[in-house]
């Protein structure tokens, strides 16, 4: 089956453990898209086929079935890297009332499908996905538009930390401990606490208040 003509070839992925429903959909998509469309169980069987296509362009949707905010973010953070230009990844099968839209956008999400989402929505939201553009509500992205103006102009001051960093740092001037950031985040105590070690290296402090003073001064 071919793909996009312009730019790399770009796949459909769903992963989770809906496997019916799952593969139902990917054969719906695949006639929908135009292009391959598959479903995965887990992460190790869909690793073990971006391997083989590490030049393609990979559109995952996150089976979030029966998942709680910490859940989606854990899994996430345990499966994928931030950032990367080939994966694309979304949350699908979201229950409504987590309102987790806004959090995935600032955390590089491409969008997010609910449980309850009409398929023509889905097929819809990919061509977007894959053309570039985000699949939230319209409210959500202006909003996170205006906060991440305003977070840009205050974080120009001090620009070598980064936004997870950034984020850590004011949850500590908020008061959070390090297992509420984890908690809230959806990430490890570990990975809390290595991210306030370099945000410590990076700004010359050595303790949590001395951090948090420097924050609200330059920040």
């Amino acid at each position: 089956m071919q793909n996009r003509d312009l730019g790399p070839q770009a796949c459909t992925s769903i992963v989770g453990n809906n496997y019916l429903q799952n593969y139902l959909l990917t054969r719906f998509l695949r006639d929908e898209l135009n292009q391959e469309c598959s479903c995965y169980k887990n992460l190790d069987e869909f690793r073990s086929t971006a391997k083989r296509k590490k030049d393609w362009i990979h559109l995952v949707l996150w089976d979030c079935k029966n998942l709680d905010v910490s859940g989606i973010w854990q899994t996430l953070e345990n499966g994928f890297k931030s950032g990367s230009s080939r994966f694309l990844i979304t949350l699908f099968n979201v229950h409504r009332k987590l309102k987790i839209e806004q959090d995935a956008v600032s955390r590089g999400l491409r969008g997010v499908f609910y449980e309850d989402e009409p398929i023509e929505n889905i097929s819809k939201g990919i061509h977007m996905i894959l053309d570039g553009q985000l699949w939230f509500s319209r409210h959500i992205l202006s909003k996170y538009v205006q906060e991440t103006a305003n977070l840009e102009n205050r974080m120009n001051i001090y620009p070598i930390l980064t936004f997870r960093e950034r984020e850590i740092l004011f949850d500590i001037v908020n008061g959070f401990s390090n297992d509420e950031i984890a908690e809230k985040l959806g990430i490890s105590l570990h990975t809390v606490k290595t991210h306030l070690y370099n945000v410590y290296n990076k700004i010359g402090v050595s303790s949590r208040i001395q951090a948090a003073f420097w924050a609200i001064k330059n920040l």
